[in-house]
C-alpha cells in the first residue's frame, strides 16, 4: 500500500508543479482560469481598451517584481465568499506597484473587483505613481469593490502635485466600494482610502 501510495504521489507531483501561467509584460485579456493557476506576471501588462480580463474564482495573480497592471478596458476579478481571489507579490518587501485605472475610456462597462484580497501593493515614484499601493484611480468611476480586504498596501512617497493612498487613492474618481476590509495599509497621507479633486466615492 506504501509503494502505491508513494507511486501516486510521484505521478501527481509533476502536474502540481506545472499547474502554473508565465505571463510576460504587454497586453492581457480572456480568462484566467483556476486550472492555470497562480499566473506569475513578469512586467507591466495594460488591458486594453475595449478588451476584458476576467479572473475565476480561486485564482492566485502573483507580480514577481515592482510591475503594474493598466486597466484601459475592464476587469472582473470576481471570487466567492469561499473562493478569494488573491493579488500579491512574490516578493513581500519590494511587492508590485499597483493596478492603475488612469482615464480608462467611459465607454467600457463597469469592472469588479468581488472576494478579492489585495496584499503588498507599493506606490512609489512621480505623481501619479505615489499614489494607490493597491489600487489608483484617475477620471474614471465605473468601479464596483466589494467584499474585498486590502492587506499591507502602501504608498509612503509624497509628491508636491498628489497625494498618496495605502490601499486606494482617487482622484477625480468616484467607484463603489462597500463590505470591504482594511488591515495595517501605510501612508503619508490616507492609509486606507485617499480621496482627492472631487472624487465622491460611494
Amino acid at each position: 500500500m506504501k509503494t502505491r501510495l508513494c507511486v501516486l504521489i510521484a505521478l501527481l507531483l509533476p502536474i502540481a508543479i506545472l499547474s502554473q501561467t508565465i505571463v510576460p509584460a504587454g497586453n492581457i485579456h480572456g480568462t484566467w482560469t483556476l486550472a492555470g493557476s497562480p499566473y506569475l506576471i513578469e512586467g507591466n501588462t495594460t488591458i486594453l481598451n475595449g478588451y476584458t480580463l476576467t479572473i475565476e474564482p480561486g485564482v492566485t495573480v502573483e507580480w514577481q517584481g515592482s510591475y503594474t497592471m493598466f486597466v484601459q478596458g475592464r476587469i472582473l476579478a470576481e471570487g466567492t465568499a469561499t473562493d478569494t481571489i488573491l493579488f500579491t507579490a512574490k516578493i513581500k518587501e519590494y511587492g508590485f506597484n499597483s493596478i492603475r485605472f488612469l482615464n480608462t475610456p467611459a465607454s467600457n462597462d463597469t469592472s469588479r473587483f468581488t472576494y478579492c484580497r489585495i496584499e503588498y501593493g507599493k506606490a512609489y515614484g512621480l505623481a501619479p505613481d505615489n499614489s494607490g499601493g493597491g489600487i489608483g484611480m484617475i477620471d474614471y468611476d465605473k468601479l464596483v469593490i466589494s467584499h474585498c480586504l486590502f492587506y499591507k498596501n502602501s504608498a509612503l512617497i509624497m509628491s508636491d502635485d498628489n497625494p498618496a493612498g495605502g490601499a486606494i487613492a482617487l482622484n477625480n474618481s468616484s467607484p463603489i466600494i462597500k463590505n470591504c476590509k482594511f488591515y495595517q495599509n501605510e501612508s503619508l497621507s490616507g492609509a486606507g482610502i485617499l480621496c482627492y479633486n472631487a472624487s465622491n466615492p460611494e
